[in-house]
């Protein structure tokens, strides 16, 4: 009788752990159902793309270090990546032609580099108001931070004596539009 006891209790137990993994999974299901159901509806092509998606823009830095004049002339190419939904915000890639580095190295010692970087390539693609300058940024091992021309100066005897970039481009943005959600007529 009580090998008939243990058996009733244990098809108890299975039935009632069944149902509380039912109970547990039932909104985790949902959502997951949810996701891939609102994963099929994506279209792409309702992205909101830009309508110039690559650029090409001439700069020129010349500034001193040590007495010795210096004068960099190259492209910053700017290049739409993608539309990202979850932050609703366009991509951009920004790089230097010649190097495919996104800034250039002016300065350099045993622990230091100092670097001349253009910033958002968004700015200079017509995506962003946020004006950019040639950000200084000191690295020690790890970045430290931007420093101003006046500190360039004094700590590293780099002056620089001009900063030329051509001007952003006036770009046009198809807007994203729930088609689900259009009236026709």
């Amino acid at each position: 009788m009580s090998s008939n006891i243990f058996k009733i209790v244990l098809i108890v137990f299975a039935c009632v752990f069944v149902i509380f993994v039912i109970y547990i999974s039932i909104p985790f299901t949902a959502l997951f159902v949810h996701g891939v159901i609102e994963g099929l509806k994506y279209d792409s092509a309702q992205e909101p793309k830009p309508q110039v998606t690559y650029g090409e823009f001439s700069l020129e830095l010349t500034y001193t270090v040590n007495d010795k004049t210096i004068n960099i002339k190259d492209v910053y190419v700017c290049e739409y990546s993608g539309y990202d939904e979850s932050i609703n915000l366009r991509r951009w890639n920004g790089y230097i032609k010649s190097s495919q580095e996104v800034g250039f190295l002016i300065f350099c010692d045993k622990s230091t580099k100092v670097f001349c970087k253009l910033g958002d390539p968004s700015y200079y693609m017509g995506d962003s108001q946020q004006e950019p300058h040639p950000i200084i940024i000191e690295d020690k091992g790890m970045v430290s931070g931007v420093i101003t021309e006046d500190e360039l100066l004094k700590n590293y005897e780099i002056k620089i004596i001009s900063w030329n970039v051509m001007p952003p481009i006036e770009n046009s943005f198809e807007e994203f539009r729930n088609t689900e959600n259009t009236v026709d007529g």
